[in-house]
């Protein structure tokens, strides 16, 4: 797609450059770093993502005015991390412990500018999907008007920080990057596990009459194994048992016939 419908304040349509940059990498992005700010900050963080959108010309002051502005080389583009003042403020109050909205119109300390720092160093790896390896990290330095920013997205982190860090590349990809997402950017996703100790098949009128006391056979024998499931998907075998005074499950080697078929 190389432009995008919008529409006016007066609601005109008019075409804007669109970016290859797809926002379902964004998403699985956003979602590492949800993961990672949750952990650094230790909160649990709920972060909303703008669309990525092509940088017009001459909105650098808009983006990057009174911006504390972090600049990573990495393989494929360059990447800018920008935290706006009250932005700034209010990361930094989460990091220490303190209202975020209590700082809003102080000055960062010099610890405060470090931490902010830290975590910018942090969140710039994550974004590797969207520009390749960080080769190096360090403040932005110049004018503003001079950083190369062809794309640019925001990620709003939710309450109690209610706080948004924008992310800036320098080229627009040739391609959509879509299909360059990370597989380990998926690995924070939850995902329900059941373990089945065992299974049968019942007509519905005899679900029906159930009632206290019924008994209800299952065609498992004792001497089988659990199964461990994803949703329909049976994923491993073993025995279930406690550990800790929690339900737990232990998986065991599948049998000689099914290791030789899956090789």
């Amino acid at each position: 797609m190389i432009a995008a419908l919008r529409f006016d304040e007066t609601g005109n349509p008019r075409f804007e450059p669109a970016t290859n940059v797809r926002i379902s990498a964004v998403c699985a992005v956003a979602n590492t770093v949800s993961e990672h700010l949750s952990r650094l900050l230790d909160r649990e963080l709920n972060i909303d993502v703008f669309e990525p959108v092509i940088v017009p010309l001459g909105s650098h002051p808009a983006l990057f005015a009174n911006a504390r502005v972090f600049l990573a080389h990495c393989r494929r583009s360059d990447l800018l991390i920008v935290f706006r003042e009250r932005d700034a403020r209010r990361i930094a109050a989460c990091a220490f412990g303190e209202g975020a909205k209590n700082r809003d119109g102080c000055e960062l300390s010099e610890i405060e500018e470090q931490v902010i720092e830290r975590i910018g160093h942090e969140l710039a790896p994550l974004c590797a999907p969207l520009c390749g390896e960080m080769t190096s990290f360090a403040p932005a330095n110049g004018p503003i008007e001079r950083y190369e920013c062809a794309t640019y997205f925001e990620l709003r982190l939710g309450a109690p920080i209610d706080a948004v860090i924008g992310i800036g590349l320098s080229r627009d990809p040739a391609t959509p990057s879509e299909q360059k997402v990370a597989p380990s950017a998926l690995w924070p996703v939850p995902l329900a596990v059941t373990a089945r100790l065992a299974w049968t098949r019942v007509p519905a009128s005899r679900i029906a009459r159930l009632s206290l006391g019924s008994v209800l056979k299952f065609d498992t024998a004792l001497d089988e194994p659990a199964s461990l499931l994803i949703g329909d998907v049976e994923i491993a075998r073993g025995e279930c048992g406690v550990a800790r005074g929690m339900m737990a499950f232990s998986v065991l080697p599948p049998p000689p016939e099914e290791s030789v078929l899956s090789t």
